[in-house]
């Protein structure tokens, strides 16, 4: 059974909404955050260091929480 492509965008559209809501309301759980990191990379959507001001204002204004800038003196 093939299955329209618009109905699959449809359903993307949907996670996509659905993994926003919960990371905006503060109950996504790491298998939802993970899960979005995955969708965007997979739809060649990423970060790099040249664009870090805007997506910092972009997270800031999504996130419920100041995300904490990185601590140096710890290695990860």
């Amino acid at each position: 059974m093939k299955i329209d492509a618009s109905i699959l965008e449809q359903l993307q559209s949907l996670v996509v909404l659905e993994l926003m809501k919960r990371i905006q309301d503060g109950t996504a759980t790491a298998g939802d955050l993970a899960t979005a990191v995955r969708l965007l990379k997979d739809n060649g959507i990423d970060a790099r260091s040249k664009d870090a001001t805007e997506l910092d204002e972009r997270l800031g204004a999504l996130l419920p929480f100041k995300p904490e800038p990185p601590n140096p003196d710890i290695i990860g």
